[in-house]
């Protein structure tokens, strides 16, 4: 409990700096930094490494969840870089099949670097319905 208000009293400095930093130096420093969180650009969905990825992420989501779901195939892929860990986000919308149907799913995977260790960091299934669909007989 104790530990939470120690980081904020940690990190207020930083967002001071940031709030009241000239737009002038910002423009400058955002215009010779690496891009910054949140910045994504799209990947080739047959590439190699895409699909070794995808695989990763429903086969992993598979043996935590036992979901026993297949990749059935990429639908978008995009790759950014985050300011605080090293390595590459990977954040994909793939379809998935099980037994009785297939259905779209948004995974998004770390990787420290193209031969170290993957982490499965989110995966959801995309567009399911708010309720059960009931349908009404005609009376």
């Amino acid at each position: 409990m104790r530990a939470l208000p120690l980081l904020l009293l940690l990190l207020l400095p930083l967002l001071l700096v940031t709030i009241h930093a000239p737009p002038r130096a910002l423009a400058a420093s955002e215009a010779t930094s690496k891009p910054l969180l949140g910045v994504w650009k799209p990947l080739n969905t047959d590439d190699p490494h895409v699909q070794e990825i995808a695989e990763f992420a429903v086969s992993e989501h598979d043996e935590l969840a036992n979901d026993k779901l297949a990749l059935s195939k990429v639908v978008k892929a995009l790759k950014g870089k985050t300011a605080f860990l090293p390595g590459i986000a990977y954040r994909l919308v793939v379809e998935a099949k099980d037994k009785i149907s297939i259905a779209k799913y948004e995974a998004v995977v770390w990787e420290k670097t193209r031969e170290g260790p993957m982490k499965l960091v989110f995966f959801a299934p995309i567009n399911l319905p708010e309720g059960p669909v009931v349908q009404q007989s005609a009376a």
